[in-house]
């Protein structure tokens, strides 16, 4: 007879704050929180950016290209947080573990290539200086 374990099980679970319940709606309403602070907050700095004529710069076009980023960012981070929060079943897939999704590698090289313009136009000569 062979022994060994035969079992076949096709996913991860995640253990975290299982036994805690009141924990686990504590730290969703905080996570739920931030993301709707952080939606807001960038929200308006686009909205404003875009409506008011005298903020047509160069500088604020980096700022709300910014801004617009950082939501994409929160929006693809933040609801993988808040989900276990709202399941019962703690069961995440391979494919969800160990491959990250492609914005979240993309969207922090944006913001930096975004920050590296902004720095470098500042330090540009003369009179055609990009801000």
């Amino acid at each position: 007879m062979a022994s060994g374990n035969h079992t076949t099980e096709s996913g991860f679970i995640l253990l975290g704050f299982s036994n805690l319940t009141n924990l686990q709606v504590l730290l969703f309403m905080v996570f739920l929180i931030i993301y709707v602070v952080i939606l807001l907050g960038n929200g308006v700095i686009v909205f404003v950016t875009v409506l008011d004529s005298a903020l047509q710069t160069s500088m604020y076009f980096f700022l709300r290209n910014l801004s617009f980023v950082e939501i994409c960012y929160a929006s693809v981070t933040l609801p993988k947080m808040l989900t276990p929060g709202l399941s019962l079943n703690n069961r995440s897939s391979e494919k969800g573990v160990s491959k990250p999704p492609q914005p979240l590698v993309t969207i922090p090289f944006s913001q930096l290539y975004l920050l590296l313009i902004l720095g470098l136009s500042m330090r540009w000569p003369g009179p055609n200086r990009l801000l």
